[in-house]
């Protein structure tokens, strides 16, 4: 098992996918936009990774509105967030971040 990784994932009764996604792009210098797999073009979310000063992914936050929903994933190895020096090797593993995310949407589709 991964050490310091922590999940959060939540629905939220309004829109609000591109404010948060602009917010955390002004906001933090660290974040950039990750790539959109090609089986969700339809209605893409926005990714964000951020990554330590060497290039570590320490984690990724997704944004999608779903039906008048925000559905908002963060996925984060806490000690290399915080850029301890003492950090695991453990990076944040976009396999898990997608697989969460994925089915938090899956929940918010199904329930409309």
């Amino acid at each position: 098992m991964k050490q310091n990784i922590w999940i959060r994932a939540e629905v939220i009764n309004v829109r609000l996918a591109m404010q948060n996604t602009n917010v955390e792009l002004a906001c933090d210098g660290k974040a950039a936009l990750a790539p959109t797999p090609e089986d969700m073009l339809a209605n893409p979310p926005s990714v964000l990774e951020y990554r330590t000063g060497n290039g570590r992914l320490a984690a990724m936050h997704g944004f999608v509105d779903i039906d008048g929903r925000s559905v908002d994933v963060f996925l984060m190895n806490r000690a290399l967030w915080a850029d301890e020096a003492d950090a695991p090797a453990d990076t944040v593993d976009p396999g898990d971040f997608w697989k969460v995310f994925r089915a938090q949407i899956a929940k918010v589709e199904a329930a409309a």
